[in-house]
């Protein structure tokens, strides 16, 4: 699990998770519980931790983990539903506001030289 724990803090993009990381596995390496240990840094959802700890007790922690990836990965697959929802509606007001922004440019020379004529 140490070793586990380092590759996680090394891959890991985020300084305060991977500090809470090495933080977690010098906690481990003395005999205390995964979800103990990262729960004193607060960087990580309780729901997770709890889950974890979960894990630990039943003995099925590598299923927990991964119960808790597929609950992530789903929210943030939601999220970025919601995102491309709120988008497509931006870009056609954009595209909207281009075009009326051209069809004025063409049309108010023309109306201009009418005015002229008369």
């Amino acid at each position: 699990m140490l070793t586990s724990l380092e590759i996680v803090k090394n891959i890991a993009g985020n300084s305060l998770i991977a500090d809470a990381i090495d933080s977690a596995g010098l906690e481990v390496s003395k005999g205390i519980g995964l979800g103990n240990s990262l729960s004193a840094s607060k960087a990580f959802p309780d729901l997770s931790i709890q889950m974890i700890q979960v894990g630990e007790q039943s003995g099925d922690l590598e299923k927990m983990l991964e119960k808790i990836a597929s609950v992530y990965e789903s929210e943030v697959e939601t999220s970025v539903l919601s995102m491309t929802s709120l988008l497509e509606p931006v870009m056609i007001l954009v595209m909207g506001v281009i075009f009326g922004f051209m069809v004025l440019s063409i049309c108010l020379p023309i109306f201009e030289m009418n005015q002229l004529v008369m």
